[in-house]
């Protein structure tokens, strides 16, 4: 398989996207949420915790633990030293 300009073939994306997809689903579903939202999605902590029902520094707590969370996944984690 050829690999892309980002250096993955098609194997080695559906398994980073299979590592990622089980990390997240393994945050709270509010972190999910506002990770999602947040970095995915762009939107300030202002618009996700109005769409939230929660303050701005919640949705920055929020944000925060989600992503030392999928840092610390163990597939996740192995992806950082290949």
């Amino acid at each position: 398989m050829a690999a892309t300009p980002g250096g993955l073939d098609a194997a080695e994306r559906a398994d980073v996207r299979g590592r990622l997809t089980a990390a997240l689903a393994q945050l709270p579903p509010v972190q999910r949420q506002v990770l999602v939202l947040h970095d995915l999605g762009g939107l300030e902590h202002a618009e996700v915790a109005g769409l939230l029902g929660i303050s701005a520094g919640t949705s920055r707590v929020y944000l925060h633990h989600a992503r030392r969370a999928v840092r610390a996944a163990p597939g996740v984690r192995a992806l950082r030293d290949e």
